[in-house]
């Protein structure tokens, strides 16, 4: 086992947290909420102790946590995103006690700001036996659009802020496969399955959640 795969097991064991295979199944009640916490940093040792520990306090992990890291080629802005639940949460507008956590670890970090060859971290919770049926697309924190994922559908446009991102389901996964964003940091997030993971395109503030519930009547959903 090389270092970085054993520090990162050591860290998350220590925190009560499981780093388990993207494929296997996540251990969280169903009544949990879920949540997914991206980092994009240059100090992921660093990250993955401060955010193991934030963890182990925080009442978001109840059981199993999905662990993922991946290296980014090329340039990108270091910062940090949370999806509780449906709602994305602002780390740097939000008050109370987890703000200030988050914003504290962001610190720790040096977020945000430009960094060369980061790396992505993913902590991610989701509901134990639920099949994700629904995607959830947010622009700036509203619920836009909602796409049944079981209906394969190529090259779907999502417009944001400052251009806008393009979708892809298939075979019960989604991804962003175009985005207008100078990096396209979230084009190369990978496709997405389960419950309570999600695709960000932080500089177009779209958001794309996965849920176990059928589509909700919500103007300006497209099937």
């Amino acid at each position: 086992m090389n270092r970085r795969l054993f520090l990162k097991r050591s860290l998350l064991a220590a925190a009560g947290v499981a780093s388990v295979p993207v494929a296997s199944t996540l251990a969280q009640p169903r009544t949990a909420p879920t949540f997914t916490l991206r980092l994009v940093t240059d100090q992921p040792s660093l990250a993955i102790d401060r955010i193991s520990a934030w963890l182990k306090h925080s009442g978001l992990a109840a059981s199993h946590i999905r662990f993922e890291e991946h290296a980014l080629a090329g340039q990108h802005v270091g910062d940090m995103v949370l999806m509780h639940g449906q709602r994305l949460f602002n780390v740097w507008q939000e008050q109370g006690r987890l703000a200030q956590t988050l914003r504290g670890i962001a610190r720790d970090l040096e977020l945000p700001r430009r960094l060369e060859r980061p790396h992505l971290l993913t902590f991610a919770s989701g509901g134990q036996g639920v099949q994700a049926q629904t995607v959830n697309v947010f622009q700036g924190g509203i619920l836009m659009h909602q796409l049944r994922l079981d209906h394969d559908r190529s090259n779907y446009v999502v417009e944001g802020t400052k251009g806008g991102v393009t979708l892809t389901v298939k075979e019960r996964h989604v991804a962003i496969v175009g985005a207008t964003c100078k990096h396209k940091t979230c084009m190369k997030l990978g496709a997405i399955h389960k419950p309570g993971e999600s695709l960000v395109c932080v500089p177009n503030r779209i958001t794309v959640t996965l849920d176990g519930s059928q589509p909700k009547e919500v103007d300006g959903v497209t099937f």
